[in-house]
C-alpha cells in the first residue's frame, strides 16, 4: 500500500491543544442547555459537533490511537488503520444512518455461563465515538446524583464513599440490588424514547441497536448467519455503557419520590441511593422501607424490559449477622463493607457505638491470589516473573488502598512469599533453601527477603513489589452533581491528584508539573491517557533517573517519536 504523504504530514501535525478546546467549547453549551432544559438548542449544538471537522479527527484518533483496550477486530476484520487513512477517514466520516453487523464473542464464567461481548467495525466505533461527544454532556447535566458507573470523572470509590457516608453515624438496613444481564435485555423502545437527543443521533443509535449480530465460525463461513437483535446493548461497543446508563437512570429520583409519598419526607432523608452500572445499594434505618424499596425498584425494571438478580439481590444489615451467612455487611464493588460494635473500654470516652470497616472483600482477595499462582505457575524466568507480577500487584493495591487494608496486603505479600518460594524449590529440587536465598533474594531497605534479578553488576536490580508498600490513601468523593463540563477545571486538575488508582511514580510527576503535560502544556483530563517519557530517550544516552522522566500525553508522545 503507497503512503498519502501529505495525509500522513497533516495527521502528524495537527494541534491537538486546539481540536479539545474547540469540541470542549461545544460539549459545554449542550451541557448548560441540558441543564436549562433548552432541548432545542442541545439539538442546534449536537448537530454543529458531530459535522464538526475537529470533532471528526478527535474520535478517530481516540479509537485508532489512543485506545489502551485489547485490540478485536470487527466482521471487516480491520484492527488498525495506517497514519495516512486516518486522515482521509476523518473526512469521509458521516453519521448516514447506516451500521455494520456486530462480531459477537463469548466469555466462559466460572457459573459455567457464557458472557458475550458484541464488537463493532472500528469505524462504527469512531462512529459512535463521535455520537458519544453529542450525548454524554447532555446527559451528565441529567443524571443521578448518587449515579457513578462509567461516568467521566467518578470511580468506584466515589461511589463506596457515598455509603460509608450514609452509615457513618448510624446503622442501617441495606439492599445489595444487581440488575440481571443488564446489557443483554434492555428494551429498545423505552431506551430510544428515554433518549430526547437529536433525532440524526436517535436514528443512528437506533440503527446500532438493531444491526444484527454475527458469530464468526473460523472453519465454516457459510454458517455465519445475522441474528437479528430485538433487545439489549451490545457489551464492546463505545456507546453501550453511557446507552445503560441512560436506561436505567432516574431510579433515585423514582424511589425518593415514592418514598416520600407513602411515608413522608423525614423518612425519605434518610434514604440513600447509589448505583454504579448494574450495582444498586439501597440504604435506610428502617426494613419495611427497604423491602417498599425493593418492590418500587422491581417495578421500575420491568418497565425497561429488565429484572433483579433474585441470587445476588439480598437485605442485609451493616451491624447484624445475617442469620444464612452469620456475616456482617455486604459486598460492594470488590469491597466488603460492614460495621463492629465498640466495647466500653475501647470507647475512648467518646459515645459511638460501633466503627465502619471496609476492606478488600474475601472473593477479589482469592481472585487475586489466583491471578498471581496462575502466573508463577506458567513462567520461570526471574525477570518475566517480576515483569507480570508487578503491574497486577500495584494496580490491586492501588485500587484498594483506599480502604481499611494494611493488615491483608501484608497478608498478600506473606501469600506471595510462600507460593514463590515454594515454587523455587520445586526449580531447584536439589538445592537447600540457603542457597535458594543467596540466589534469588537480598535485603534491600527493611526486606530481608526481597525476590530480585539483576542481569550483571552494572544493571540496577528489578525487586519485585509489595503490596504492603502502597500506601492506604482516603478517597474524596466528588462534589454532589459536579461534571467536567461545567467549566470548574481547578477543581478537576486538582481531584486528578487524588485518584487512588494512579500511581506513586505518576502522581509525583503531576504535582510536580502543576497538572499539565510538558510537551503540549495543556492540563490533563480524566479522560487522557498519561504516560512517562524520558526527557533524553534511552537509545541517547539518557539514563533512567528521575530527573530525565516527565508526564505527557499518550498522543503527545507518540507524536514525539515520529
Amino acid at each position: 500500500m503507497k503512503t498519502n504523504i501529505n495525509s500522513t504530514s497533516a495527521w502528524n501535525h495537527v494541534n491537538w491543544k486546539d481540536i479539545h478546546k474547540s469540541v470542549f467549547i461545544l460539549q459545554r453549551k449542550i451541557f448548560h442547555f441540558s441543564k436549562l432544559n433548552d432541548i432545542e438548542k442541545v439539538h442546534q449544538y449536537q448537530a454543529l459537533l458531530v459535522n464538526s471537522f475537529k470533532s471528526k479527527l478527535l474520535a478517530v484518533r481516540q479509537i485508532t490511537q489512543d485506545n489502551k483496550e485489547k485490540k478485536i477486530a470487527g466482521v471487516d476484520g480491520v484492527k488498525f488503520i495506517p497514519f495516512n487513512q486516518r486522515w482521509e477517514l476523518a473526512q469521509s466520516l458521516k453519521l448516514d444512518g447506516t451500521a455494520m453487523p456486530i462480531r459477537r464473542i463469548s466469555i466462559p464464567k466460572k457459573n459455567g455461563e457464557n458472557r458475550f461481548l458484541g464488537i463493532p467495525t472500528l469505524t462504527d466505533k469512531i462512529k459512535q465515538k463521535l455520537v458519544l461527544f453529542a450525548l454524554e454532556p447532555q446527559w451528565e447535566a441529567k443524571f443521578d446524583t448518587n449515579s457513578y458507573g462509567f461516568r467521566p470523572g467518578r470511580r468506584p470509590h466515589d461511589a463506596v464513599e457515598a455509603i460509608y457516608k450514609s452509615i457513618n453515624r448510624k446503622p442501617k438496613y441495606v439492599l445489595d440490588a444487581d440488575i440481571e444481564k443488564c446489557f443483554d435485555k434492555i428494551g429498545h423502545k423505552p431506551l430510544l424514547k428515554k433518549l430526547n437527543a437529536h433525532p440524526k443521533l436517535t436514528k443512528q443509535i437506533n440503527n446500532w441497536l438493531k444491526t444484527g449480530i454475527i458469530d464468526l465460525d473460523p472453519f465454516n463461513s457459510s454458517e455465519n448467519l445475522i441474528k437479528e437483535t430485538l433487545k439489549g446493548v451490545p457489551q464492546g461497543g463505545v456507546i453501550s455503557p453511557l446507552l445503560a446508563n441512560i436506561a436505567v437512570d432516574g431510579v433515585e429520583k423514582r424511589l425518593k419520590d415514592l418514598v416520600t409519598q407513602k411515608y413522608g419526607v423525614r423518612v425519605c432523608k434518610s434514604l440513600t441511593v447509589v448505583r454504579y452500572a448494574d450495582n444498586i445499594a439501597l440504604v435506610h434505618p428502617e426494613l419495611q422501607v427497604i423491602k417498599f424499596c425493593k418492590t418500587e425498584l422491581s417495578i421500575f425494571l420491568n418497565e425497561l424490559n429488565l429484572r433483579l438478580n433474585p441470587v445476588k439481590t439480598n437485605i442485609l444489615h451493616t451491624l447484624k449477622r445475617d442469620n444464612v451467612t452469620q456475616t456482617r455487611g455486604f459486598e460492594f464493588l470488590g469491597f466488603h463493607i460492614r460495621q463492629l460494635p465498640i466495647s466500653k473500654y475501647k470507647r475512648n470516652n467518646q459515645n459511638r457505638l460501633y466503627k465502619t470497616l471496609i476492606v478488600p472483600s474475601k472473593r477479589s482477595v482469592s481472585k487475586h491470589t489466583e491471578n498471581l499462582k496462575a502466573i508463577l505457575n506458567r513462567t520461570v524466568k526471574n525477570e518475566a516473573i517480576i515483569s507480570q507480577l508487578n503491574p497486577m500487584i500495584i494496580g490491586w493495591s492501588n485500587y484498594f488502598r483506599s480502604g481499611v487494608s494494611s493488615e491483608i496486603f501484608s497478608y498478600l505479600d506473606h501469600k506471595l512469599f510462600k507460593m514463590l518460594f515454594s515454587r523455587l524449590k520445586k526449580i531447584h529440587r536439589t538445592r537447600s533453601a540457603g542457597w535458594i536465598y543467596k540466589r534469588h533474594f537480598e535485603r534491600i531497605n527493611k526486606y530481608k527477603w526481597t525476590f530480585y534479578y539483576r542481569p550483571n553488576d552494572n544493571h540496577k536490580a528489578m525487586i519485585l513489589a509489595r503490596h504492603a508498600k502502597v500506601k492506604i490513601l482516603r478517597h474524596v468523593k466528588v462534589k454532589g452533581n459536579y461534571s467536567i463540563y461545567d467549566n470548574n477545571l481547578a477543581y478537576w486538575s486538582q481531584r486528578l491528584k487524588k485518584i487512588p488508582t494512579i500511581s506513586s511514580s505518576t502522581l509525583k510527576l503531576l504535582k510536580k508539573q502543576k497538572g499539565k503535560c510538558t510537551l503540549c502544556s495543556q492540563e490533563f483530563s480524566h479522560e487522557d491517557i498519561m504516560e512517562i517519557d524520558h526527557v533524553v530517550p534511552l537509545s541517547e544516552g539518557g539514563k533512567k533517573i528521575v530527573s530525565n522522566t516527565q508526564l505527557v500525553h499518550r498522543y503527545c508522545h507518540h507524536k514525539k517519536r515520529v
